[in-house]
């Protein structure tokens, strides 16, 4: 199973993020809708570049981009009822825009947009040696 593989799991609402955890109650630690996850990517503040690998022999190199960008979920993960709550119960959705008009369909891809950037500036920050 997939959900079983990831490292990071986004999904458009709260309803979808559910799903993946009543598939795979674990992945609750990884799971977030997008604008979740961008919101407490935008928290998460700590420079994780600058961590230390600790396993044998390599007590002294700077951790690779992935484990960077596996710390950085676990540290936004962590900011889960700390960082700034959202103001509305539906505030982490984004609207399904099937079959409706083409105004929502913009407001969805802006909505999509606006949380990928806050995402990819913090894992930016992750990653920056």
């Amino acid at each position: 199973m997939m959900i079983n593989e990831a490292d990071l799991v986004l999904t458009a609402s709260r309803e979808h993020r559910s799903e993946v955890v009543s598939m795979l109650p674990r992945a609750t630690r990884y799971t977030f809708t997008l604008n979740q996850f961008a919101r407490l990517a935008d928290a998460a503040s700590y420079d994780l570049s600058t961590e230390i690998d600790a396993r044998p022999g390599r007590s002294d190199s700077p951790i690779g981009e992935g484990e960077a960008l596996r710390a950085f979920v676990v540290e936004a993960a962590s900011m889960r009822g700390v960082a700034t709550a959202p103001s509305g119960a539906t505030v982490d959705d984004i609207e399904d825009p099937y079959r409706r008009s083409a105004s929502v369909y913009e407001a969805a891809a802006s909505a999509i947009d606006s949380a990928v950037w806050q995402i990819v500036r913090g894992m930016a920050r992750a990653t920056t040696r």
